[in-house]
């Protein structure tokens, strides 16, 4: 709404697209951490070989978490930051530990399964992090009807099954 009442974007354009949640990814060929509660997450980063995430917001929020879960001196020595998602899931890929454990955008995570890994699901709910997505058309924009074209697409069946495939909610 800030761009609204700022007047960047065109009054009535808003579009919801949905959420993006932080999700949890494992190489594959390796065991899924339980994520059915907190303390079972937990368990999953004090017995992992590897915890990777990444230093953008995402990952701000993760290292926040694993603070909050009061675990973040033990797990330490064995977690890894990159400057990205792609980074993170290339890493997460690559890893040889024997047991891996990945953060990320579900929808980084999905976009990057053909790398070798697995999403095995958002976080807990009680820890969850949610980032709603929407698009608009700006004040400024010189091919208004082109971006009212894209609107009305994001508005139909055809597009809202592929944003569920591509990890929104």
């Amino acid at each position: 709404m800030e761009f609204i009442n700022a007047g960047h974007i065109v009054e009535g354009s808003l579009k919801q697209l949905g959420d993006i949640e932080a999700g949890v990814a494992v190489p594959n060929g390796t065991p899924s951490p339980d994520l059915s509660s907190v303390d079972t997450l937990r368990d999953a980063l004090l017995a992992a070989d590897r915890v990777i995430y990444n230093k953008a917001s995402s990952g701000q929020y993760i290292e926040t978490m694993i603070e909050r879960l009061g675990i973040a001196r033990q797990i330490s020595g064995k977690t890894i930051r990159t400057d990205n998602g792609a980074q993170t899931m290339q890493r997460l890929a690559d890893d040889t530990s024997g047991y891996a454990i990945g953060f990320g955008q579900i929808t980084e995570i999905k976009l990057r399964q053909d790398l070798g890994i697995r999403l095995v699901g958002p976080l807990p709910a009680e820890i969850g992090k949610r980032t709603p997505y929407a698009v608009g058309i700006h004040q400024l924009g010189a091919k208004f009807a082109a971006a009212k074209s894209l609107l009305d697409f994001y508005g139909s069946g055809e597009a809202r099954e592929i944003l569920i495939n591509s990890g929104l909610s």
